[in-house]
């Protein structure tokens, strides 16, 4: 008996569990067991939201990481910026050496050159540009001007016929296509009609 008692295998062995079972529900229905219970489900529920806001945050947080990798700053990259920043003349050919002779030289070939004529300029006794359409005026201040600067040159002084130009001279020229080319002579060969130039072309914007 009494190693059947020691072990809970006795005959009041139901009644122990029975008593134990009847301790715990009153555990629970009492208020501080109720408080214990209401935490518990609480601290389980604030976990599981957390867990759950935490992973859409890294989601979002991944996303964020990716726009703001554009750029350290947080700034848009070049892609961005490409679409803001207005267009701006670029080069279509040179710089480089160009020869202007009496065949007439096509500007908007790539390179120039003085085979298809009559082009745009020609040599004929100095520089001169090819119709009324070919704007062309000399550069009268020192250093090399801007495409803008040509542009605004040649349609507020251009000449009609040509100019006479001689080393170290600077001739802007708009084409009937609207490119702006900076001309700045290098030799004059008289002789021959030939000007030797060191030559940039530039595409306009809108052109």
């Amino acid at each position: 008996m009494s190693n059947g008692a020691s072990d809970g295998s006795g005959p009041d062995a139901p009644a122990k569990r029975a008593t134990w079972a009847q301790r715990i529900r009153r555990f629970f229905t009492t208020l501080p067991g109720f408080m214990t219970g209401l935490a518990a489900v609480v601290t389980a529920t604030a976990t599981i939201v957390a867990t759950l806001s935490g992973g859409g945050s890294g989601g979002n947080g991944g996303g964020s990481a990716s726009s703001s990798g554009s750029g350290s700053s947080g700034t848009p990259t070049s892609a961005t910026s490409t679409g803001v920043t207005a267009a701006g003349p670029r080069i279509q050919w040179g710089p480089g050496a160009m020869l202007i002779t009496n065949n007439g030289t096509d500007l908007g070939s790539i390179p120039p050159n003085d085979d298809a004529g009559p082009g745009d300029v020609f040599d004929g006794g100095g520089l001169s540009g090819v119709g009324p359409s070919t704007k062309l005026a000399l550069w009268p201040n020192t250093g090399t001007p801007t495409p803008q600067q040509c542009l605004t040159l040649d349609q507020t002084q251009s000449v009609t016929g040509g100019v006479s130009v001689h080393p170290g001279s600077v001739v802007c020229v708009e084409t009937s296509s609207g490119l702006i080319a900076i001309i700045s002579v290098t030799a004059v060969d008289d002789g021959n009609l030939i000007i030797h130039t060191e030559t940039t072309v530039w595409i306009m914007p809108g052109s």
